[in-house]
């Protein structure tokens, strides 16, 4: 589905409202602040594709704040991949502004609060993707908001590219038939944010504790749907006991069981959306659950859908 939102059709006076409702439906709830509201104009493009949306964004100069009372107005826990193509930006989020620059890929999590600040008029490309299409393939996602990948780096020339792609085929009808073109562009696109992203981790001196549990997440990730994966063959793997892997995960405010737990059901949910199941029992099954009942109410619990709705 595609659909074009612009405000140059409205009154002067109703423009900025109905672009604040559009940002909250489309992106996520924050306060917008202008310089000039007898001069505003925007306009996006948002083309839908299963559970993502990736958009095209034109607008005068804005300043966007998601601030923490709007996490609770509708709660929101995507991640978004923007590129600017035209202009350029300034975004705040865990404690670090980046500038974002024509060309570079900026991941932002609306789950988190953000201020992006657009000087003068810029036009941008959004991704948006579920969380959990993107916690299976990159490692410490929370932390994460904010993070720039600079266009001259050859993750971020492929990820724009793939945008770029993947923005073309979620326009044309005869190329959406069946997801096969987009659920594929889709998927390289987080394989390469989570090599992105593990390669500014190596680069920013992550300390030796981080390096090992890095390392344990990895494994667990790749054998993720073994039936005999379980805390002690994680522990085992690194020579480590169950108690030396708890505490490498209490200090990144995590527990090894509801981390693993997690990623099954992060797992279920992306075996599902991308129909590498053929039902939930089998997503079930893979993802380590062998109480069908106590998966779907995990999964609605965690989603707030069933895996059954999200399969049809």
């Amino acid at each position: 589905m595609s659909i074009v939102l612009t405000t140059e059709s409205l009154d002067q006076k109703e423009r900025f409202n109905y672009w604040n409702d559009v940002v909250t439906k489309f992106y996520a709830p924050c306060v917008g602040n202008v310089a000039e509201l007898d001069r505003f104009n925007a306009t996006t493009t948002v083309h839908s594709f299963g559970s993502s949306e990736i958009s095209t964004v034109d607008s005068v100069s804005i300043r966007y704040d998601r601030r923490p009372e709007d996490l609770h107005r509708i709660p929101r826990e995507d991640i978004f991949l923007s590129v600017i193509t035209e202009g350029e930006g300034y975004f705040s989020q865990n404690d670090r502004t980046v500038k974002h620059q024509k060309g570079d890929v900026l991941l932002y999590d609306s789950a988190k609060p953000y201020v992006f600040n657009y000087p003068k008029a810029y036009q941008s490309m959004l991704l948006r993707v579920p969380r959990a299409l993107v916690q299976t393939k990159v490692n410490q996602l929370d932390q994460l908001g904010g993070t720039v990948f600079k266009s001259h780096t050859p993750h971020a020339r492929l990820i724009q590219s793939l945008m770029r792609e993947t923005n073309f085929i979620a326009s044309e009808p005869e190329l959406q038939e069946g997801d096969e073109f987009i659920m594929p562009t889709l998927e390289m696109i987080t394989t390469a944010l989570g090599k992105a992203t593990n390669s500014q981790l190596i680069l920013a001196n992550e300390t030796s504790h981080q390096k090992l549990l890095n390392e344990i997440k990895q494994f667990a990730r790749q054998n993720i749907t073994e039936e005999s994966l379980s805390l002690e063959m994680i522990a085992e793997h690194k020579n480590l006991s169950i108690r030396t892997l708890s505490r490498l995960f209490a200090e990144a405010g995590e527990t090894p069981k509801s981390w693993l737990q997690e990623q099954r059901l992060c797992g279920a949910y992306e075996a599902i959306l991308k129909r590498r199941v053929t039902n939930v029992t089998e997503a079930a099954l893979t993802f380590g659950y062998k109480d069908l009942s106590h998966f779907s109410r995990a999964f609605k619990r965690r989603f707030g859908c069933t895996p059954n709705s999200l399969l049809h």
